[in-house]
This record gives structure tokens, C-alpha cells and sequence, in this order.
């Protein structure tokens, strides 16, 4: 499915270079609050642009791909290579979990002598309704499982949905929040979406309305006094406000 409507502003998108007929890729670079370009966020690849995206993924130094849903740009069976152009790319591990799928690929290039396979770690979201939202403990579940996997490459996480700007800015306000919160004490989801929708438009879609902040610290204290409180380790005791933030996020 093409979205027209939805593009990626010459200030932040991903710029091809080298052995590629067009620069243009619809996929944009997102900040978070300490890094620039900790993300990209990019529309689900189709027939036509699966060869730009293998491209973007290996010029970035990816090593990790959130998604949600679209067309299939990889491998169908582990050990078998798929080739897309001068890329090859291919699964070595398969597991199937309850709301997500996990794949382990590897990609090479033929035109690029000497350096071993790249590993991307590749996880695929499967309970997100075409309309409403999924169970936010299953979001949260996926979340720690994506968090959870080291990389050997340093680029950027590349996230999609079909536009690339829904589901999409839904996950990486949920990290950039987290991130965040750890260090201040606090989340500012308009803040946040505002961020993101400077480099990318109408990220998240639905209207955020008047969600400012929501304070850690819920009981006069410090953050450590908050999670003797409520009984939780500080790490779940965010993840339960960022489950609130998402359930915000898109019903407001």
C-alpha cells in the first residue's frame, strides 16, 4: 500500500548513496532527547523499494527492525538466501512467540570485499489491530524483548508500520519516554510527540490533547522512595506509566 500523502521532510530523511538509480527512500531520522538520529522511521517497503530499504539498512549499520506489518522482505525459510540485488540476505534463526514473531537475518554484499555477514536482529509485532489498540501488556512484553537484544552494529533502529507514522511513532515515543524518564524522573508525551513530528510528520497520528507531564516520584519523594512504595523495581514501575501513556496516546 503507497501512502502519497506522507512524506519524508529534506531535513531528516535518509539519503541513499552510492549504487542507487534515486537518493530518495520515504523514511526520516528521529531524535530522541540525547541522541540525533537514534531512530528511522520509515514507510513498510513494497515490491519496488525492498532493494532502497536493504540498502538504507546496510549504508545505516543497522541491527535492529521493529515492525508491524507489510509486505515480505525477507527470507522465507531459515538457511535459504533471498537476493535482492547485490544484498544477500539471510535468516538463520525462527521463532514465533504469542504476539510477535523473532527472526535472526544476516545480510552481505556482493559489492563489498572482505567484511563478515551483519547480523539484524528482526522483530515482528502481530496483535496490533488494523483498528484500535492492542493489550498494552503485550506491547510492553514486545518492548523488553527488543530492549533485551544486544547488536553488534551501532546504527540507528530502523521501525515501520505501513505509513511509518502510527504504530511507528507509538514505539519510539514508548523508548524515547522511557529512556528519558529514567534520568529526569518524569514523562512529557506532548513533548515528546512534538519532538518527533519535527522530523517527521503527523507521527503517532491521533490527537495527543492536554497530556503535559506525568510525574515518577508519586509520593512526595524521591524515585527510590516511589518504588518502596508501590513494590515495584523502577524499570516496572515506568513500564506501568508508559502502559498509561499508550493508552493515551491513541484514544485522546
Amino acid at each position: 500500500m503507497l501512502f502519497k500523502h506522507i512524506c519524508a521532510d529534506d531535513h531528516s530523511r535518509v539519503v541513499l548513496k552510492g549504487d542507487t538509480k534515486l537518493d530518495y527512500i520515504n523514511a526520516s531520522y528521529i531524535d530522541n532527547y540525547d541522541t540525533e538520529k537514534a531512530y528511522i522511521a520509515s514507510q513498510g517497503p513494497n515490491k519496488v523499494t525492498i532493494r532502497d530499504f536493504w540498502h538504507m539498512v546496510w549504508q545505516e549499520n543497522v541491527g535492529k527492525i521493529v515492525m508491524k506489518k507489510c509486505e515480505r522482505y525477507w527470507p522465507n525459510t531459515v538457511n535459504e538466501p533471498m537476493v535482492v540485488n547485490s544484498y544477500i540476505v539471510t535468516m538463520k534463526e525462527y521463532r514465533k512467540h504469542t504476539v510477535y514473531v523473532y527472526r535472526l537475518l544476516t545480510i552481505s554484499n556482493k559489492n563489498v570485499k572482505n567484511v563478515k555477514d551483519r547480523e539484524i536482529h528482526h522483530f515482528h509485532f502481530t496483535e496490533w489491530p488494523d483498528h484500535g489498540v492492542p493489550d498494552s501488556i503485550k506491547v510492553v512484553n514486545f518492548y523488553r524483548k527488543v530492549k533485551s537484544k544486544a547488536c553488534d552494529q551501532l546504527g540507528p533502529m530502523v521501525v515501520h508500520c505501513s505509513a511509518g507514522i502510527g504504530r511507528t511513532g507509538t514505539f519510539i515515543a514508548i523508548d524515547a519516554l522511557y529512556e528519558n524518564g529514567k534520568k529526569v524522573g518524569h514523562i512529557n508525551v506532548m513533548e515528546c510527540i512534538q519532538m518527533m513530528r519535527k522530523d517527521r510528520m503527523n507521527m503517532v497520528q491521533t490527537y495527543v490533547g492536554t497530556i503535559v507531564e506525568i510525574p515518577l516520584p508519586q509520593f512526595g519523594g524521591g524515585l527510590q522512595e516511589a518504588c518502596i512504595a508501590t513494590d515495584l523495581p523502577f524499570s516496572c514501575f515506568v513500564f506501568i506509566i508508559l502502559n498509561v501513556s499508550i493508552v493515551f496516546i491513541l484514544y485522546l
